[in-house]
Order: structure tokens, then C-alpha cells, then sequence
């Protein structure tokens, strides 16, 4: 990646940035990258900033041109920056929009993550293989993956919060969350507890997600990283990693275990999504099919 805007490439397109280390250092990079070109990236170094928006083309189309002409008005770029979201995140705000709930309809979210180690990146994999290896039970109570569960993963619930209200475009809607990693290699799996403002019917739901994958597949259908299906209903013991996960070249997201609340407005369910596909580089690069397609590069 370059260090200054001098070193950029003229025939360079877009930059794609996985970049790991220092937030500060990567968000230079970035912006240095954003300055002239298209840049997208699964970091998290510029998701937060009020001028740039986490976008996810079957949510929140609607938001691109307006935030990315404030963000080339406020910095002077040629280029944009377009971060995705956290890996969490995804499966929770996808399901959401599939199930036809929003900001206008949703009182409150409780909701419980079990990430997969994959999560954590490349070298918490390796060391959970080295771990499953030797049968080490090594000293740090946060990098024991093997054989365990960690109910805590640092810094995750704020992103969690912090990005689904972004996404959903509620900054005072009510999130309670849990984040916990295990023994998994990829695939989040999410708890979640919706309570509503009026009473949600339950039985529209097949419906719901029919209409809104044919929505899908009439405006996304065309472009190279689509899945023949955005959303699944899950089957009586899914959604599950090893069994759902890789499904649909891991585009899609899957839904299962609905139910009503218990004397509360709402619906319970479980969701699963591919934290290394749909939620990290491959739901970047079909924003930024998306983006060309639609002629901001």
C-alpha cells in the first residue's frame, strides 16, 4: 500500500485494504488511498467517522451517493472510502432487513454472538491448530481457543452496537450484547431477541424472505459475487458452520430457530453467516461490484 499520495500508481482503479497493526498508521493509508481512487477495505480504521458510511447494497443503497459526496466534499478526495462492517454484524443487520424489521419498528435487540476463532484472524487460527496439536493449555485466559469457550472478546460488543445502529440508521436504538468466542474455524452464529413495538407476525416470515430474495436478485442478481440466494431458512437444528456456512459460495445468511417471545412483542431466533465471506473480502468486493456497476468509478 502506498505511503503517500506521490507514491500512488495512476494505473491502479481502486485499492482493496485487509490491513492489519496500528489503526492510526492504516487509517494514513487508507486515506492517502481514498484521496484518488475508490477504496475499500474490511478494517475498521474509518467505519466510524460520521461521514462514512458502512454500506451493505441490499440495506442501505439508499445512503451511498449522499455520504460519499459528503465525504469527497469534507476531505477533497477524487476517490472514497467504503469500509464493511465488522464480521459480527453482518448476519444480525442482514437477517433484520429480511425479516422487514427496522428503527421504526424495533423497541430493543438482545443478542448473543458465538464467533468463530477465524474471527480473530490468521494467527489465532494457527495458534488454536498448534494448540490442538501439542494439548498445551497455555497461560492467557483469552487465547485459550482449544477446548474452550471465551465469553469475552475485547472491544466487541461496543462495534457490535456501535455499527448496527449505523447500518440501521438508529443511533438510540436499544442493543444488549454478548460476544463469545468458540472452538469454531469460521462461521458466526447469533443469538438474537427482537422485541417490537406492535405485534410482529411470525407466520408472514417465509414470505417475507421470499420477496425479499427475488428484491435481491432482481437488483444485485448481476453482479459476479451474488449468491443465487440471500437468505435461507435454516432447518430444525440450523443454522450450523460445519452444515450451512459454505452454502451459496458463502454469500448467504441463514436464519433459524424463530419463535415468539414469551409474553413480549417480538420474535426470537438464530442466525449464521461466513465471517470470511459475506462479512469480510467478498462482501467488499461485491460493494465494489456494485459501485462500478452504478458508475461511481
Amino acid at each position: 500500500m502506498p505511503d503517500s499520495v506521490e507514491s500512488l500508481d495512476p494505473g491502479i482503479g481502486m485499492y482493496c485494504s485487509a490491513l492489519a497493526g496500528d489503526k492510526n498508521v492504516i487509517k494514513k493509508i487508507e486515506g492517502i488511498c481514498a484521496s484518488e481512487k475508490p477504496t475499500f477495505s474490511t478494517t475498521s480504521a474509518w467505519r466510524y467517522e460520521d461521514d462514512v458510511g458502512i454500506f451493505i447494497p441490499e440495506l442501505n443503497s439508499h445512503l451511498i451517493y449522499s455520504l460519499i459526496s459528503q465525504q469527497r466534499a469534507n476531505h477533497r478526495w477524487e476517490g472514497f472510502e467504503c469500509p464493511g462492517p465488522n464480521c459480527t454484524s453482518m448476519g444480525p443487520v442482514m437477517s433484520l432487513g429480511a425479516l422487514g424489521l427496522n428503527t421504526q419498528n424495533i423497541e430493543s435487540i438482545t443478542l448473543s454472538s458465538y464467533q468463530a476463532v477465524s474471527g480473530a484472524g490468521r494467527e489465532a487460527v494457527v495458534e488454536w491448530l498448534r494448540q490442538r496439536e501439542t494439548g498445551e493449555i497455555v497461560g492467557e485466559d483469552k487465547k485459550q481457543f482449544d477446548r474452550n469457550v471465551i465469553p469475552k472478546i475485547d472491544g466487541e460488543i461496543a462495534k457490535v452496537q456501535k455499527e448496527m445502529r449505523k447500518i440501521l440508521t438508529g443511533p438510540n436504538l436499544k442493543i444488549d450484547a454478548r460476544c463469545i468466542r468458540v472452538p469454531v474455524e469460521y462461521g458466526h452464529i447469533v443469538s438474537m431477541f427482537v422485541r417490537t413495538k406492535e405485534v410482529y407476525d411470525i407466520s408472514e416470515i417465509p414470505k417475507r424472505i421470499d420477496v425479499f430474495n427475488d428484491q435481491c436478485k432482481r437488483n444485485l442478481g448481476n453482479l459476479f459475487s451474488s449468491p443465487e440466494k440471500t437468505i435461507e431458512l435454516s432447518g430444525e437444528y440450523g443454522p450450523q458452520p460445519l452444515r450451512d456456512i459454505e452454502k451459496y459460495g458463502g454469500m448467504c445468511t441463514f436464519i433459524g430457530q424463530i419463535g415468539p417471545l414469551d409474553s413480549e412483542r417480538g420474535l426470537a431466533c438464530v442466525v449464521g453467516s461466513n465471517n470470511l465471506k459475506k462479512g469480510a473480502a467478498k462482501g467488499s468486493v461485491q460493494l465494489a461490484e456494485y459501485l462500478h456497476r452504478e458508475r461511481f468509478f
